[in-house]
């Protein structure tokens, strides 16, 4: 995923995303890594967060990229999905990056 984009998930899915923040990280140094990893969903459209849940989370390759599985939400449901790290670097950098995740068939 990228920061910024339009996803459609399916209600009856369970499906990965993610981001690669190794770029961003690269600018803090080579030894720069993911410490936490925290996932927020918010509702867009009034729906309850709680139709949308993270089933697994994780922080993958060498503690530069986050994924975590969705499952469920209501047909037609809109959601900001945001993914917030803090960094291991000598001067802590929190910094959130976010998605609108439309629930809908495919």
């Amino acid at each position: 995923m990228r920061h910024g984009d339009l996803i459609t998930k399916d209600p009856d899915s369970v499906e990965p995303y993610g981001f690669d923040w190794t770029s961003y990280l690269a600018d803090f140094g080579a030894e720069a890594e993911i410490d936490t990893s925290e996932w927020i969903i918010t509702p867009l459209n009034g729906e309850s967060p709680s139709t949308l849940t993270i089933d697994d989370e994780s922080i993958e390759a060498g503690n530069l990229k986050t994924q975590a599985y969705f499952t469920g939400g209501t047909q037609g449901a809109i959601y900001r999905v945001t993914n917030r790290i803090v960094t291991n670097t000598a001067v802590t950098v929190t910094d959130d990056r976010s998605v609108t995740m439309k629930v809908a068939h495919k």
